[in-house]
């Protein structure tokens, strides 16, 4: 009995030291862990006072924080995702769809290709209408406004959609939308066609099996026709991107977003494609265009391949997955008028760009705050800027009146460069008056 006794008492010890292990890796991380990918922010726990005591608040918020913050969870939470997806053939990911033949699917973009999230059609025309507004304003100021219709991977590979999905080609918001556009005076590109005929006669992959956006190579058939607009649009051409390396195994940058959501110990695995380098060719195109792109995440992979070096200047606004990068997301309500000032003063074209998920919020809001800049005159015209450039060049020419800058500068605790900017601003304004 005696034992027995103490074997029982060694598993009780060994029962009690297993359930302890995940706490002491909670509050002292001594083995490093791969963290889970997810968008969902990491829960903080409210400091320990009397008003959050009282109210409830603590105690909420720390239960939230040890669900989530427990030893080992992430380890945890890979192998019940694993044996779900061996034995049930199931996912454990609600952003994610998994259709046929290993392909997987943005949630979004399933809905919707079959036209789950209608837009009503009031509220296309409106801001349709309004971007045309918008257009006509910059052109006024020598600038144009170019609309982008980026491709989604459900519309691309809708052989492969889930059967549970729905069957037959969605309409939904593109296409009212495109119908939307005509007579609006409108400029627009929209790659659909252009993938549909490449999907017959190329040899790559425009979109992973893994991935909601584009592959390298899907992403230089998308440059390759935005340049070519952006040439006829202002009539000046950008350059070519050109092929510099014929390429090598492996993605340069992330093609398997949507498999990392579903945070799996063991990947799917696809056959590794080649990709190649590319170089801007041109190079003796005097000024090229400067672009301003509001977009989702659809224009990362043109950046990713290089496409900014076909332009002067490419400011990129993303408002789309923050794992992409740090760039701007949700909407551009809260963010800075001036920034937003000086990317139209500086542009030469603005391009807005969505997939069918993002169309219900095209723009983001940049027709309404843009137009209402624009019609202020808040947004000064090229000509203004080339004027004051001009100056700042001349006045550190100027001995009388660099001295004076200097004294201002240290009267007011600025560089002699921003007192010069200023300056110069200020006698472009009074000339224009």
């Amino acid at each position: 009995m005696k034992g027995g006794n103490k074997i029982e008492k060694k598993l009780y010890s060994l029962l009690l030291g297993l359930l302890f292990i995940p706490w002491l890796q909670g509050s002292f991380q001594f083995m490093s862990e791969k963290p889970l990918h997810s968008d969902v922010a990491a829960f903080a726990v409210p400091t320990l006072n009397e008003n959050n005591w009282w109210s409830g608040r603590y105690q909420y918020h720390r239960e939230r924080f040890l669900h989530r913050g427990f030893g080992f969870r992430p380890g945890f939470v890979r192998l019940h995702n694993q044996l779900d997806y061996w034995l049930f053939n199931r996912i454990n990911a609600p952003l994610v769809v998994r259709g046929r033949d290993g392909y997987l699917f943005a949630t979004e973009d399933v809905k919707t290709y079959h036209g789950r999230d209608v837009i009503e059609r009031d509220y296309i025309e409106s801001r349709l209408q309004r971007a045309a507004e918008i257009r006509e304003l910059l052109r006024a100021q020598g600038k144009d406004l170019l609309i982008v219709f980026a491709v989604s991977k459900a519309r691309f590979h809708p052989e492969y959609l889930p059967d549970e999905s729905g069957l037959g080609s969605g309409t939904g918001n593109y296409a009212r939308t495109l119908q939307a556009l005509h007579g609006k005076g409108l400029e627009y590109i929209d790659f659909h066609p252009v993938f549909t005929v490449a999907k017959d006669i190329t040899r790559c992959a425009p979109f992973s099996k893994r991935g909601q956006f584009m592959t390298h190579c899907g992403a230089k058939l998308a440059a390759d026709s935005l340049l070519r607009c952006i040439h006829q649009m202002l009539g000046r051409k950008a350059p070519d991107l050109l092929l510099q390396e014929h390429g090598y195994p492996g993605a340069p940058f992330e093609e398997n977003d949507l498999e990392r959501q579903l945070n799996l110990i063991f990947p799917i695995g696809e056959d590794p494609n080649h990709y190649p380098t590319y170089g801007c060719g041109s190079a003796h195109i005097i000024r090229r265009p400067s672009v301003f792109v509001l977009s989702d995440g659809s224009y990362l992979p043109l950046v990713h391949i290089g496409i900014g070096q076909c332009f002067d200047r490419n400011s990129h606004w993303c408002f789309s997955s923050s794992a992409w990068g740090s760039y701007p997301t949700g909407s551009l309500k809260g963010m800075s008028k001036e920034l937003l000032a000086r990317e139209l003063e500086i542009c030469d074209l603005v391009v807005v760009m969505a997939t069918d998920a993002e169309l219900s919020e095209l723009g983001w809001g940049f027709f309404e705050i843009a137009g209402a800049m624009l019609e202020s005159g808040e947004v000064r015209p090229a000509e203004f800027w080339k004027k004051v450039h001009a100056l700042m060049d001349y006045i550190p020419t100027d001995s009388i009146w660099m001295k004076q800058i200097r004294e201002k500068a240290l009267g007011k605790g600025i560089s002699t460069d921003s007192a010069i900017l200023q300056d110069a601003i200020w006698m472009t304004e009074q000339d224009l008056k």
